[in-house]
C-alpha cells in the first residue's frame, strides 16, 4: 500500500504524531479499541473516562408546531449536493486497473495491463479508481447546462476533495489537488452561493485532524489556512475566524435560513487525535448548540451540514450523543 519514498516519509509521520500522542497521554487497550477501532466491531463501551457533556442553552424548547407546506407552484430552493468528489490529477486512462491492493490509484504508477480489460477507462473506471479532471468537468457542464444556471439556488458540498492515494500524499499535494478541484466549481457555477464542509481526506496524514491548540511541527493551520482562502469566494468576511480556526462556520443563506457546517472529522474514529484528546474539540459542539439558540432566537431556520453522519459506528459515540442532544432540543 506504501509506495516508494514517499510513502515511507508519509508513514514516518504518521508514526511520529501517533508516537507524540502515545508519549503524551497515557493510553490503554480500551481507549485504543472503543476510540479507533470502533468502526471494526471493537468496542468498549461504556468507558467513563472518555464520556462527557455538552452545556446546552437554558431556553426551554419551544412547542414543536408542524411545518407549513408550500402551495403547489409557490417558489422552492433547488439545491446541488456535491460530495467525495475525489479528483485525481493523474489518473491516467489506460492503466492497469486491477492492482491488488483496492487502494491503489489509476495512474502510471500502476503499471499496464495484463489483459485488454483490466485497462482504466477513459471516463474513470468503477474498479476502484477516482475521477479524472474531464469527468468532473463533463458532470458539472452538464450540470449547469441542464439547469441553465437559474434554477440552482445554492451548493453544498461536503468534502473529500482528495484521491484515495491514501500514503502518498504531501501537504503541498493535498492543497493543489484542493485548488485544482475549488477553482473547477468556481468556473463551472459562477455567481452560486457553495456553502462547503471539510473531509478527511483533506488532511496528511489522511485523517489526521488535531486539535486547534496543538502549536508543533503536527499543527493543522496549513489547511485551515488555506481552505478559509479559498472559500472566501463564496463565504462572509465573518466566518473566517472559524474556519481558519477548526473548518466550521455559520452563515445565512437568505434572510430566515442559516447554515452550519460542521467539521466531523472531531468525531472520525480514524482520526487518532482523538486519543490524545476527544472532550468535545474545538468546543465545536458547544459553538453549534449556541448558534443554533441564536438562530431561535432570531426566527431561523437551519440546515447543518458536515462529511460524516453523527451515529454512524466510525464517529465516537459521545460525540454522536452530545451532537444528537443538541439537534433533539
Amino acid at each position: 500500500m506504501v509506495g516508494g519514498a514517499l510513502g515511507t516519509t508519509l508513514k514516518a509521520m504518521a508514526w511520529a504524531q501517533l508516537h507524540w500522542i502515545i508519549l503524551n497521554r497515557h493510553i490503554t487497550g480500551k481507549d485504543a479499541c472503543g476510540m479507533l477501532f470502533v468502526g471494526f466491531g471493537c468496542e468498549t463501551d461504556p468507558n467513563p473516562q472518555r464520556v462527557w457533556e455538552v452545556s446546552l442553552p437554558d431556553t426551554p424548547k419551544p412547542p414543536i408546531q408542524p411545518p407549513t407546506l408550500p402551495e403547489p407552484g409557490s417558489l422552492l430552493m433547488r439545491v446541488l449536493h456535491l460530495a467525495d468528489t475525489h479528483f485525481d490529477p493523474f489518473y491516467k486512462p489506460g492503466s492497469n486497473a486491477e492492482c491488488d491492493d483496492v487502494f491503489y490509484w489509476r495512474r502510471e504508477e500502476s503499471g499496464p495491463p495484463e489483459r485488454p480489460e483490466a485497462a482504466a477507462g477513459t471516463w474513470g473506471d468503477y474498479r476502484f479508481c477516482d475521477a479524472p479532471k474531464w469527468l468532473l468537468q463533463e458532470m458539472y457542464s452538464h450540470i449547469a447546462n441542464t439547469h441553465r444556471y437559474l434554477d440552482i439556488d445554492f451548493i453544498v458540498w461536503t468534502g473529500d476533495l482528495i484521491p484515495h492515494n491514501l500514503w502518498n500524499t504531501t501537504r503541498e499535494g493535498n492543497l493543489d489537488v484542493t485548488r485544482q478541484a475549488i477553482q473547477m466549481v468556481k468556473d463551472s457555477f459562477p455567481g452560486i452561493p457553495v456553502f462547503p464542509a471539510i473531509g478527511n481526506h483533506e488532511s496528511h496524514p489522511v485523517n489526521a485532524f488535531p486539535q486547534p491548540y496543538i502549536e508543533n511541527e503536527f499543527d493543522i493551520s496549513w489547511l485551515y489556512d488555506e481552505i478559509s482562502a479559498l472559500w472566501a469566494t463564496w463565504l462572509p468576511a465573518d466566518v473566517a475566524a472559524s474556519v481558519t480556526y477548526s473548518a466550521f462556520y455559520s452563515t445565512l443563506i437568505k434572510p430566515g435560513l442559516r447554515i452550519l457546517s460542521i467539521n466531523t472529522n472531531y468525531c472520525y474514529s480514524f482520526n487518532w487525535w482523538l486519543l490524545f484528546d476527544d472532550v468535545d474539540p474545538a468546543a465545536e459542539l458547544a459553538w453549534m448548540a449556541q448558534e443554533l439558540q441564536r438562530a431561535e432566537d432570531a426566527g431561523e431556520k437551519a440546515y447543518v451540514v458536515s462529511h460524516h453522519p453523527p451515529g454512524h459506528r466510525d464517529c465516537s459515540k459521545t460525540w454522536s450523543h452530545q451532537y444528537n442532544r443538541i439537534v433533539h432540543r
